[in-house]
């Protein structure tokens, strides 16, 4: 049993939680580094245009500068369209790509009907309808990790506050908040909204498939982008169908305490996070 001063000592916690996101205003650009990872004092930087690399102009690596991940802000897929449609040109699937990357994703686009049960309840719809669901179990060890990860997003832009619960009104979708443990990483579980969407399956290139891209006495080296899921932003119209909410467990809605109310709130994804299977 929880006692009387545990209850407020996690209610102010969550209090506090709440204030820090809702202050946060989200980074919109990003620092520089040189190669070293020494920040950019200067402020001016002379990135390498991309039509210079594609030349064969060889930069100058000690005046090469890199966005410094510590800084990190989202959406950096949707950068550059230009180079983008270069790249792009003579792809099977430009125009979806591009799409995406001018216009961020639509997940309508890959909406089908559904006629089943789920979790002991029947649909039969074309889209999914509106449901709210509880955060698993997982996320009651993780409490701080969670809110670190959620003030870190919002900072970053990867997500938006969308409103307090019992005060606004909520998302379309309200999904389950889980923790994969041994990282630990922070997922949302979509499945109830995947079953209104298409299966896509994909095969990620392997390492035989590198003698088909090099050449005998070349050399490869390869980028890993830093949150890569971070880079692909949702359509406005998509973010409310990627809702979740994020306060006390086990206490109703409303928790009398300091200004006489506490609140929950709803948060929307502007990224989509790894999801669960």
């Amino acid at each position: 049993m929880v006692s009387s001063e545990g209850i407020l000592e996690q209610a102010s916690h969550w209090v506090e939680f709440r204030n820090q996101v809702k202050g946060i205003k989200p980074r919109i650009d990003s620092n520089w580094v040189d190669i070293n990872g020494v920040p950019d004092q200067e402020g001016v930087t002379e990135v390498v245009h991309w039509t210079d690399v594609l030349s064969g102009v060889s930069p100058d690596l000690e005046a090469f500068k890199l966005r410094d991940p510590d800084h990190f802000s989202v959406g950096g897929l949707h950068q550059n369209v230009e180079a983008w449609d270069n790249v792009l040109e003579g792809h099977p699937q430009a125009e979806r790509i591009g799409g995406w990357i001018r216009d961020k994703v639509d997940i309508l686009q890959f909406a089908r009907p559904f006629s089943g049960v789920f979790k002991r309840a029947r649909y039969s719809s074309d889209l999914p309808p509106r449901k709210r669901f509880p955060n698993h179990e997982s996320c009651r060890k993780f409490s701080d990790f969670i809110s670190r990860e959620i003030i870190n997003r919002v900072s970053t832009g990867a997500f938006r506050v969308w409103g307090e619960v019992g005060v606004d009104d909520p998302p379309y979708l309200v999904l389950p908040l889980t923790v994969e443990p041994s990282k630990p990483r922070l997922c949302i579980d979509a499945r109830f909204l995947n079953l209104w969407m298409r299966d896509m399956p994909f095969s990620l290139d392997k390492l035989a498939d590198v003698p088909r891209f090099i050449y005998k006495g070349s050399f490869m080296t390869k980028c890993d982008d830093k949150s890569g899921y971070d880079h692909v932003l949702l359509s406005e119209n998509s973010q409310t169908y990627f809702g979740f909410s994020y306060g006390v467990y086990g206490w109703s809605v409303r928790l009398c305490l300091l200004d006489g109310r506490f609140h929950p709130i709803f948060i929307t994804l502007l990224v989509l996070l790894p999801r669960v299977s």
